[in-house]
């Protein structure tokens, strides 16, 4: 039972041969305005207050798939917001999937930065993104793949994909399944394979680089995003 300040304490019990222990664990609800803290690796830090998850500090946040990350689990709920600081070197691979309230998310670095593997993908209530850093940003596949809230993106000249069709630094499907996209800016160099796949069908492109390249003009005949998007209005190419 909850008390008044939304605190309860749990009980447990063990009998060990003739004795008895009992331990007195208190515990307290948490709420969106506490603040959290941790690390998360040797010198990468998190800290968690008012909805914003910041990572700071430098190196890489590991995949999700392969340990469990120090935020647990729960916290998620309270997550509206993600900075990824200045000196951050990798977000692995699903490590932000399917984070139900996540709104924001916004980089800041300044150093090369890969997204793993569906780092953000299947998050429904995303509508923003903010590539704000001077650094590199390399992607993996899917990386904000089925994001259905959002509806407006600009992928800035720092985002860089490396020509491969699937893997790191493919790019593919990276905007794939968005269903609410409508427009996107892309100051990028590079337009990887299937990059709007299952978006709107009213989805304007707008390319700043007079020079973009296609991975399927350049390596296969046909539409240069993708004959999933062939309706899809491209402003600045022809």
């Amino acid at each position: 039972v909850w008390s008044e300040d939304d605190s309860f304490v749990v009980t447990l019990c063990a009998s060990i041969g003739e004795k008895t222990y009992v331990v007195e664990l208190p515990m307290k609800k948490m709420k969106a305005t506490d603040e959290f803290s941790g690390d998360c690796g040797a010198d990468v830090k998190w800290s968690l207050k008012d909805g914003v998850l910041t990572i700071s500090g430098s190196g890489a946040i590991p995949d999700a798939t392969s340990v469990t990350l120090p935020w647990p689990a729960y916290y998620s709920q309270n997550i509206k917001s993600i900075v990824i600081g200045a000196g951050c070197t990798s977000v692995g691979e699903r490590a932000f999937w399917r984070y139900q309230y996540l709104e924001r998310v916004r980089f800041e670095n300044s150093v090369d930065l890969t997204l793993g593997d569906y780092a953000f993908a299947a998050c429904p209530a995303l509508k923003r993104i903010d590539f704000a850093g001077t650094g590199t940003i390399v992607p993996g596949d899917c990386v904000f793949e089925s994001c259905e809230a959002l509806s407006r993106v600009t992928i800035p000249s720092t985002v860089q994909m490396n020509g491969t069709y699937r893997g790191a630094g493919s790019g593919y499907r990276m905007f794939g399944g968005c269903k609410s996209l409508s427009a996107a800016t892309l100051d990028c160099a590079y337009i990887v394979p299937f990059p709007f796949e299952g978006c709107s069908g009213s989805l304007c492109l707008t390319f700043t680089d007079p020079n973009v390249r296609f991975y399927f003009l350049e390596n296969q005949s046909g539409h240069p995003i993708n004959t999933y998007n062939s309706a899809a209005v491209l402003v600045g190419h022809t």
